[in-house]
């Protein structure tokens, strides 16, 4: 097929507790350094922009060591493997890693050490290092083995564990050593194939499809292509819906629609060969109420939703991005819990399931009277003045997404939930404020309590979340 540096049809595939900015050295004080300096003699020391993608299997030899929360029961074989996917950008002496990785979730902690062993391998600082989980349900927790919520030994290391972060910090290195001259392009195209879950009956909110509900009806896409011939180096796209189209009606390991998605793409431009032609990667938007449809419709119906997806990147249409300076600004917010109910209250509901870990652990905190607060980073990456990238940490709700598309002060902006680690959904002051009745993402007594946490946050955090995306787009742009 052709690689022109133009797209044509096929290759169009195409308040903070801590504060960090970072730029690159060639552009940092460039006006007190050259004051008045002729035009040319400016662009003599301009740095160019460069990319490279690496992409390294993350399924394991033995998958039957690995437990499937979809149907909850151990994997039994593969459909499709898993990857981590690497993308570098490299301006001046700024370099960025965004990695994705086919995997339910990963805590914090764990998503920590992942980093580490990223920026080890190739020297870009870890603050520069972002690891995104699709959050495919038939695909490992990586430290977790069993049902994990009343037995506190379903969490521990595995084979799997230790050797992931190799795999991971393989993939960024594969990327650094890609890396060339490069030419970005960007754009958007609609699609809808998840459907919100949450709906309101007269009493409480159903984990039930609501036509009617907020969702993020787009596909972003982000290609890089080599300066020299126009071959695609990465394309990296972006959706934001649960990966459950196959959930418990299967053992195998997938990476449900996106992995799906990728497996189309890759056939499509390879003419059929299926060799690897530039480095197709995933990265999950903020989906934390949002299903892919239909949920638990299995492996065929999962085969076509991937191939729509597929479709709805193919006929992105890319626009070529200006280079400069790539920039990164980060902070850290420290999230509210509700407080739990009287210890009064939690005594009868241990006494009403005594053998209930998690009942047992709120009755705990109840009586120490400290609930705590959770982690929050927030990071922005841009690249030149026109394209933005917002990650979010946790399971955010799509309303954040589309509250950042809509704030941005840069013509393209993406935004990744799921990055940083995953432990809590991020649900909107109006889902808290239902209290009980808020449903399985927002009630202190759905999610909430089988997290690791325990607690549901507390309405406020939507503002604080708001307030602090905003706050580090600013800071790119100042």
């Amino acid at each position: 097929m052709s690689h022109s540096a133009q797209p044509e049809a096929d290759a169009r595939v195409p308040r903070i507790s801590r504060r960090t900015f970072t730029t690159t050295a060639a552009t940092a004080g460039m006006a007190a350094a050259v004051g008045l300096a002729p035009a040319v003699a400016r662009a003599a020391t301009e740095p160019e922009l460069r990319a490279g993608a690496g992409e390294v299997s993350i399924t394991p030899p033995e998958v039957s060591e690995l437990f499937l929360v979809g149907p909850n029961k151990m994997a039994t074989g593969v459909n499709d493997p898993l990857f981590a996917r690497t993308l570098v950008l490299e301006y001046g002496s700024t370099r960025v890693a965004i990695v994705t990785t086919d995997l339910l979730v990963v805590h914090m902690h764990y998503n920590d050490e992942l980093v580490a062993a990223a920026s080890r391998a190739t020297g870009i600082p870890a603050e520069h290092v972002v690891i995104n989980t699709q959050h495919t349900h038939s695909a490992p927790i990586p430290r977790l083995v069993a049902a994990a919520q009343e037995r506190p030994e379903s969490w521990r290391d595995t084979e799997y564990s230790k050797w992931l972060p190799e795999q991971i910090a393989a993939s960024a290195k594969a990327a650094v050593d890609d890396l060339q001259p490069a030419q970005l392009r960007a754009g958007r195209e609609t699609t809808q194939i998840g459907m919100n879950r949450r709906y309101m009956t007269r009493t409480h909110v159903t984990m039930t499809p609501n036509p009617h509900g907020a969702i993020v009806p787009w596909v972003d896409t982000l290609g890089a292509y080599a300066k020299s011939d126009g071959k695609r180096i990465a394309v990296l796209f972006s959706y934001a819906a649960h990966p459950v189209i196959i959930h418990g009606t299967s053992t195998l390991v997938s990476g449900d629609f996106p992995g799906l998605a990728i497996k189309r793409l890759r056939h499509r431009f390879s003419g059929g060969t299926g060799e690897l032609d530039g480095v197709f990667m995933f990265a999950q938007g903020c989906g934390g109420n949002i299903n892919g449809h239909p949920l638990r419709g299995g492996i065929d119906a999962c085969s076509v939703v991937g191939g729509e997806l597929a479709w709805a990147v193919s006929r992105t249409q890319l626009a070529d991005l200006p280079s400069g300076p790539v920039r990164v600004a980060s902070t850290e917010l420290e999230l509210p819990f509700q407080d739990p109910p009287s210890v009064a209250e939690c005594q009868k509901w241990v006494d009403k399931f005594p053998e209930s870990l998690p009942h047992r652990e709120v009755l705990e905190i109840a009586k120490r009277g400290r609930v705590g607060t959770l982690r929050y980073p927030i990071r922005a990456i841009s690249m030149g003045d026109e394209l933005c990238i917002v990650t979010l940490a946790h399971e955010p709700f799509c309303e954040y997404q589309l509250f950042a598309v809509e704030k941005s002060p840069f013509k393209h902006t993406l935004v990744f939930g799921y990055v940083h680690g995953v432990e809590q959904y991020i649900a909107t002051r109006s889902a808290y404020e239902l209290g009980l009745r808020g449903g399985y993402e927002a009630s202190p007594h759905g999610h909430a309590l089988q997290s690791k946490h325990r607690l549901a946050l507390r309405p406020e955090v939507e503002e604080m979340i708001h307030e602090s995306t905003v706050g580090v787009m600013k800071q790119l742009t100042g």
